[in-house]
């Protein structure tokens, strides 16, 4: 993990400046990246997989892909989310998300904060929803206030983790973070493991820079895992059905 944070990370060279006067990051060779957007592109057009890869349909037209044998509990949904849910979703996760009684980065040094993304002048790093969890503590502190996570996202996460749970079993989803991430941000690697029953997944959506899910159950969740860095340039981002959603004047402090 350590090695691919350092060759995946953001270097700037000191020569590339924008007209903005920024340095510009160089640029990253991910020939080695498990891509599957590509995976999934040859799966619907020739109806063909990598070796090691296999996929299984758990919605009607959603695919899940796993890894055959040393990846148990690791699942990749491409496509998880319509243009129309990602714009949901990222409105509600500068809008409303950060609302107390949710806490945020921002509640040590200020406590709560209304209309945090109107009103902080300092970036965003998290927000918590449902069960508020002790950062510096690593834990859930259920006598923090909090509300429910809410329906809608309770039940898209709920169809999302389908293909990690048993038959007979349904995911109850108590509680979620959303981590917010800029132009060439990490997150260092760690490990979600706080969670009694690992045999539930975690469920990972991104959005609105990306449309996919990961799961996390089992064995995987004793794997590290993290972003080693997020690439916005045109190369590596489909935005441009996401741009009208965001161009009106009412989303300017986007």
């Amino acid at each position: 993990l350590r090695r691919a944070e350092k060759q995946y990370k953001a270097y700037y060279d000191t020569d590339a400046i924008s007209f903005k006067k920024e340095k510009l990051p160089r640029e990253v060779d991910l020939s080695d990246v498990f891509d599957f957007k590509s995976i999934s592109e040859r799966c619907d057009q020739k109806n063909e997989l990598p070796d090691g890869v296999y996929a299984s349909e758990f919605d009607v037209g959603f695919l899940a892909f796993c890894f055959e044998g040393g990846r148990p509990g690791f699942i990749f949904i491409p496509g998880a989310l319509s243009v129309d849910q990602q714009c949901q979703w990222g409105r509600e996760s500068l809008l409303n998300f950060p609302q107390p009684p949710n806490r945020t980065n921002h509640n040590v040094m200020y406590g709560p904060i209304p209309d945090l993304s109107i009103a902080a002048k300092e970036k965003k790093v998290w927000s918590t929803l449902g069960l508020q969890f002790n950062w510096s503590e690593r834990n859930y502190n259920v006598a923090l206030p909090h509300k429910k996570i809410p329906d809608a996202l309770g039940q898209l996460a709920k169809r999302m983790a389908a293909p990690a749970m048993k038959i007979s079993e349904e995911c109850q989803p108590e509680a979620a973070v959303v981590n917010y991430l800029g132009e060439c941000d990490t997150l260092e690697g760690h490990l979600d493991d706080m969670e009694v029953d690992w045999s539930k997944p975690f469920v990972c959506m991104r959005s609105p820079r990306s449309c996919d899910a990961v799961l996390m159950a089992g064995e995987e969740r004793e794997c590290f895992h993290g972003v080693h860095c997020v690439f916005t340039n045109e190369q590596y981002t489909e935005i441009d059905n996401l741009k009208s959603c965001f161009s009106h004047e009412d989303d300017a402090c986007f």
